[in-house]
């Protein structure tokens, strides 16, 4: 036989038993992985994880450590998943799911976040007074209490309790109330509410506003009642949005949207109220924006909002399986996506990878040089960003010397 011929039948022998090995040997991989959860305390949690093969065994992380119930008390383990009895502040922080095979490879699960609900009184502070011109708009401002998960708003209004808008009342997500043209009817006491929808628990605000209604035969001037300053605001990828404008005057003028210094038009965004509202926020709508009104004198005023959208974590190209020969080298490459930018965790059987002379890490890539054949196994990426994790993984399997023989 030709000595070529030989040389190519020998490759091809080589390349196919290294595929059979790489696709004959069994790996760990998640049917379904841990999901973050927000519970009241002293609730039930689950943390439900399941893999395959049904020969893989399955076990905890508590904070990246290894979890039995001697090192926290109160969780159980049943078919693969976690349960804590009773939730409590120990029971805080972030959880994995590792599946491993008995020969030794391993894969462990995204980050799962552990949560207790919980919401915070308003401030003491003093009752407040507000007098305003018949006929103009005004803004109750009512900032919600910090909760988790963030509480909805609940307020009294002249002693009835109001949770959404009326033909009277404009009810925003931020918790303010606004009234778009005020008669002697608006006046009274108003009161700030909060409602955690986890706990079922409401707060109120101790004391309150007290509206009062002036007459003028003048009509006030336009002006911008909210916002007074400039404004940042954070808002996750596809949750709703309202960027507040209130424009006194009457009758209040209608006011114009700008995004980066041109004009908003009906899309993702819809103006109510002189108000800019988004259904579900996208990362383009990110930028500056300037709810802008004329004077009757023909001048110009505005409101400004920088809006920044966060993003959870994401793989846009994880790592890839790969045949190598002992001695040469590999390169896994993890591409992520996420606002903010995702920190990138590569782990080797699950276990964290340290930086040496052979493992090298350089921004979103692993390299692996002169590989052995103990580095035959499963190579992962893990990604957080405070949003939300993410985790993909490839494996590496080393070829023998003897099939290159020819």
């Amino acid at each position: 036989m030709d000595s070529g011929l030989r040389v190519l039948l020998s490759t091809v022998l080589c390349l196919s038993q290294s595929l059979l090995i790489s696709c004959s040997s069994q790996y760990p991989s998640f049917r379904s992985e841990p999901a973050s959860l927000v519970q009241s305390q002293g609730s039930v949690a689950r943390l439900l994880c399941s893999v395959s093969p049904p020969s893989a065994v399955v076990s905890w992380r508590f904070g990246g450590r290894p979890l039995d119930r001697d090192t926290l008390p109160g969780v159980e383990f049943h078919d693969g998943s976690l349960t804590i009895s009773s939730l409590q502040s120990g029971h805080v922080g972030i959880y994995q799911c590792v599946a491993r095979l008995a020969h030794g490879p391993a894969i462990v699960s995204r980050h799962a976040r552990v949560a207790i609900a919980e919401i915070s009184e308003y401030e003491n502070g003093r009752r407040r007074s507000l007098s305003v011109q018949e006929g103009s708009s005004v803004l109750i401002e009512c900032p919600l209490p910090h909760s988790v998960p963030p509480a909805l708003p609940r307020l009294r209004v002249r002693g009835e309790r109001i949770e959404v808008s009326t033909d009277d009342y404009l009810v925003l997500p931020s918790g303010n109330l606004q009234i778009l043209s005020v008669s002697d009817r608006h006046q009274g006491m108003y009161r700030c509410g909060a409602f955690n929808p986890v706990t079922g628990e409401t707060v109120m605000q101790p004391h309150g506003t007290k509206l009062s209604v002036k007459h003028s035969v003048s009509p006030p001037p336009v002006r911008i009642v909210y916002p007074t300053a400039p404004r940042t605001v954070l808002v996750q990828q596809s949750q709703p949005l309202t960027l507040e404008c209130v424009v006194s005057g009457s009758p209040a003028p209608a006011a114009k949207w700008l995004k980066n210094g041109k004009e908003v038009t009906p899309g993702p965004s819809q103006q109510q109220h002189n108000n800019l509202v988004f259904v579900a926020v996208a990362r383009s709508d990110e930028g500056s924006y300037t709810c802008a009104a004329e004077t009757k004198q023909g001048t110009v005023i505005g409101a400004n909002y920088t809006v920044n959208v966060l993003e959870p974590a994401s793989i846009t190209e994880g790592p890839t399986n790969q045949i190598v020969s002992p001695g040469s080298s590999a390169r896994f490459t993890c591409l992520a996506t996420g606002n903010p930018s995702p920190n990138i965790t590569w782990l080797f059987n699950a276990d964290p990878i340290t930086p040496s002379g052979r493992f090298q890490i350089s921004g979103s890539s692993l390299v692996i040089t002169d590989v052995t054949l103990q580095d035959g196994g499963v190579f992962q990426c893990i990604l957080d960003n405070g949003i939300g994790s993410a985790q993909s993984c490839g494996i590496l399997t080393t070829q023998t010397g003897m099939c290159l023989s020819s």
